[in-house]
């Protein structure tokens, strides 16, 4: 840490630093002055365009080409795209679909630009930096949650505070990634109860936040943190070992009793009650009245025979009206597999739904280019809040492959690398909790979204994949 405090920070380091604050700048200056320009996005555009200028003219890597060439094609896409947009929705929706555009590609330039800088300068990302700001989001969230300062997370119906932040979608995608460096600082915090009061503080201001991907990113983060140490422990049989798998254990029980009292608990309850009550249900009519009897008996002891016995058969049939509405009513309480489904979701597969419609009965050419984020036929937005598929509709095939392509090539030499090292290279300590992030990445931009295509949270994405590129990249194997 006192590296950091006395070290002379580039201007990547200064932004990342000043990130939290500059998010919560961005957000009282939209709230309380109604400034429809981001200042957080003003920043990360100020510093992509400084990167992308270092790119073309400072840059000395040796896939600069590459890096011109892709820079290139995506201005070519950018211009195809802006002309389809001004084809089919006229010029008012230009700057709204351009800004939409670059906060979406934000994140591919951004790695592209970022390598070329890093290698350029022989500059080597320290991953320590981004838990220095991780505990600065934990503090400014933590802050005003106790003293009860903060915005709430939902508007109406659930619960939960985002602190001083503007977006719940963003503030949890950005927590669910860096809450990994959180749990994986045991080995560099060293005091036992530092570490664990730190996690307390942790998880208590995550879970405050009401989502569900944080939950499930420390939950995540904390059985990696338990494998890892396990087959550590397996392999070389060091009895060190051993404590850090007492603190897993630690991290489980500290999680569980702050976990059965937040607002993530009480919202899956809150969600679930609501999809119970609203289910439709089909009333069947039928008639009250008792049958007529077919045949009328005289005999006064037969009527009093009968009559005995229909009373025991209403005695029966009561008797079993009741057992079956208890049935129902616990068969009530119990979630069905499309209700589970759409909690995962949050009702995000309807939507999805009809986004896919209107994509596939669209023409060959915006099938290619995209149908853009703003739908002006139902003055709405193409938006389903699942990355992948936000960019596949919005930006077309062509856009797709172009977005994911430096992502791509980074992972397939990081996993060349990797195994052909004989997965030695997974149990660094410095670098494990880095692939814990890529997963958990993958997984909120197929469940939540707001991650690749923000660039509040895409940027750690990058810095991450970056580390891990320059790490592998130049290794002899094994």
């Amino acid at each position: 840490m006192k590296n950091l405090i006395y070290k002379k920070f580039n201007i990547l380091e200064i932004v990342l630093i000043l990130s939290p604050i500059i998010d919560i700048l961005t957000s009282v200056s939209q709230r309380t002055l109604n400034i429809d320009i981001s200042l957080g996005l003003i920043i990360r555009s100020f510093l992509l365009f400084f990167m992308t200028m270092f790119t073309l003219v400072k840059s000395s890597y040796k896939y600069k080409k590459i890096t011109i060439s892709y820079l290139a094609m995506f201005i070519l896409y950018s211009i195809f795209f802006m002309v389809n947009v001004y084809i089919n929705k006229g010029s008012s929706y230009i700057l709204a679909e351009a800004k939409g555009l670059i906060k979406a590609f934000y994140f591919p330039i951004c790695i592209i630009t970022l390598l070329n800088y890093v290698e350029t300068k022989d500059y080597k990302i320290d991953l320590k930096l981004l838990f220095f700001v991780m505990i600065e989001y934990i503090l400014l969230l933590f802050l005003p949650s106790i003293l009860n300062l903060g915005y709430e997370s939902y508007a109406e119906d659930k619960i939960g505070t985002i602190g001083w932040f503007f977006s719940a979608n963003e503030i949890s995608s950005i927590f669910s990634i860096l809450i990994v460096l959180i749990v994986f600082s045991y080995k560099y915090i060293k005091n036992i109860a530092v570490y664990f009061g730190l996690i307390i503080v942790s998880f208590y201001t995550v879970l405050q936040i009401g989502t569900k991907m944080p939950a499930v990113s420390a939950i995540i983060a904390i059985i990696a943190f338990l494998m890892f140490y396990l087959i550590q422990y397996i392999s070389t049989k060091d009895k060190n070992y051993i404590k850090s798998l007492c603190a897993g254990v630690g991290l489980i029980c500290v999680f569980s009793v702050i976990f059965i009292t937040s607002p993530v608990m009480k919202n899956f309850d809150i969600y679930k009650n609501f999809l119970i009550a609203t289910r439709d249900k089909q009333e069947v009519v039928e008639s009250s009245a008792d049958p007529a009897p077919e045949n009328v008996i005289e005999n006064s002891e037969e009527n009093t025979t009968i009559s005995v016995d229909n009373d025991e058969n209403q005695n029966n049939v009561k008797q079993e009206q009741s057992q079956e509405q208890t049935k129902e009513k616990i068969e009530d309480v119990n979630l069905t597999n499309d209700e589970i489904a759409t909690i995962i979701h949050s009702g995000r597969l309807e939507t999805m739904s009809n986004i896919n419609i209107k994509f596939g009965n669209s023409n060959i050419i915006t099938k290619i280019i995209g149908l853009g984020r703003i739908d002006i036929e139902n003055n709405d937005e193409y938006l389903i809040e699942t990355d992948y598929f936000d960019i596949l509709y919005n930006f077309g095939i062509l856009g797709f492959i172009i977005y994911f392509l430096p992502a791509i090539i980074i992972a397939v030499i990081v996993i060349k690398r990797v195994i052909k090292n004989k997965i030695i290279l997974l149990l660094k300590d410095d670098y494990k909790f880095c692939y814990i992030i890529i997963i958990l990445n993958g997984l909120i931009c197929a469940v939540a979204g707001h991650t690749l295509v923000a660039p509040a949270v895409s940027i750690y994405i990058s810095v991450i994949l970056i580390q891990l590129f320059r790490e592998y990249e130049s290794k002899e194997i094994i």
